[in-house]
């Protein structure tokens, strides 16, 4: 079962940043972020739509309201990260 947690710490991974870029990113400090990723607080309203639109998903996605991402976003995010990875195996 996913949780609030769980997408968030599962999304930012996807984007492959850290705490901290995710924190500057929405204006709080990485250990507030670390927090909502061990579920030992929960993001105010304002920070989960940052969330959302940092991550380029809906609040129902990550509130568990909504199994899916965008569809075609998840897509994109997969495809972007492949061509990176045979950029850096064969080069340009």
């Amino acid at each position: 079962m996913n949780t609030l947690e769980q997408r968030c710490k599962n999304s930012r991974l996807l984007h492959e940043w850290i705490q901290k870029e995710i924190s500057n990113k929405i204006g709080v400090t990485k250990q507030v972020v670390s927090n909502w990723e061990r579920n030992v607080a929960q993001p105010k309203i304002n920070h989960l739509i940052s969330l959302a639109k940092v991550f380029d998903v809906t609040t129902d996605y990550l509130l568990c309201i909504a199994n899916r991402m965008t569809f075609p976003t998840v897509w994109a995010q997969l495809i972007q990260v492949y061509l990176q990875r045979l950029t850096i195996l064969y080069g340009n």
